[in-house]
């Protein structure tokens, strides 16, 4: 799955391998497993978000997860819906 993430967003070799360390830590210290992490930083990769910053998303999604006790896909979608409720109001007050 990070290979995936590394074709959709197009990363360097030490972008892939900061991701991969990411996924690792991330998973070592909260408890969901490294599966779950890859496939929410293939998600990441597939909405638009560059390989370079995926590592730093994918924290705050995991932090957010660990506290709401969902998972990561799902604050994930929550967060991208929020976000586009957001740009939509903006457009409507133009």
């Amino acid at each position: 799955m990070i290979q995936r993430a590394e074709v959709i967003a197009g990363g360097t070799k030490s972008e892939v391998d900061e991701l991969r360390k990411s996924v690792l830590s991330l998973s070592d210290t909260t408890g969901i497993s490294n599966i779950e992490l890859a496939t929410t930083a293939e998600t990441l990769a597939s909405a638009g978000i560059e390989m370079k910053k995926i590592p730093d998303f994918l924290d705050t999604i995991t932090r957010a997860s660990v506290a709401s006790g969902a998972n990561t896909s799902s604050v994930f979608e929550g967060l991208q819906a929020r976000s586009e409720e957001r740009r939509v109001g903006k457009e409507c007050r133009s």
